[in-house]
């Protein structure tokens, strides 16, 4: 499955800058596109994996907070595309929004095992990726590279930090509610959440 995360990934990654160079289609037009993509290949996966049927009954007490994951799968997605048309190189793009869901993740860890709601170990491993990831993104927001592309500065640019907060804001709350499911959830229905 992981695997199969990356290569949608790097699809999408390279889907974005292969329209925006070669067929020269717009920031918003992009944006619009992905947007539909995202939510037909969400729709078609559910439907054929036969993800629907496993919602039963019981599992409508959980309804809300699939509905608020969505909303927030709304948001990540185009957050996502703009991040990729933004004026910096993509894998430097790609590198600061794995960093910051990496750090997110390890907060979330953090104020769900204070609040009792998760009984995770957290191993070091975890901790030295949190490090690395931390250091990654600060030496890409406050020393960019020297050449020109590269200069971009987040700082300066209201949406490269508006969609930069708003992607953050909600991979962390789509991170909470999933694991609170997870941890509250029987074993056998996390298929269900997802």
């Amino acid at each position: 499955m992981a695997f199969l995360y990356f290569v949608a990934y790097i699809g999408t990654t390279l889907g974005v800058k292969i329209c925006m160079k070669i067929f020269h289609v717009g920031q918003f037009e992009m944006l619009l596109n992905s947007n539909i993509g995202g939510m037909l290949t969400a729709c078609v996966i559910v439907f054929f994996a036969g993800w629907a049927r496993r919602f039963r009954d019981e599992d409508r007490r959980f309804l809300p907070f699939i509905v608020l994951s969505g909303i927030c799968t709304g948001i990540v997605i185009p957050t996502t595309t703009v991040m990729y048309t933004l004026p910096i190189n993509v894998m430097i793009a790609m590198v600061l929004i794995r960093a910051l869901v990496i750090v997110d993740g390890r907060v979330v860890d953090t104020i769900l095992i204070g609040a009792g709601v998760s009984k995770k170990r957290i191993v070091w491993e975890e901790n030295v990726a949190t490090a690395l990831a931390i250091g990654s993104a600060g030496i890409i927001m406050f020393w960019p590279a020297s050449d020109d592309k590269a200069k971009f500065n987040f700082f300066t640019d209201p949406l490269a930090m508006w969609n930069i907060m708003l992607y953050v804001g909600a991979y962390f709350v789509r991170l909470v509610i999933m694991n609170v499911y997870k941890n509250r959830a029987k074993e056998t229905d996390s298929m269900v959440f997802f």
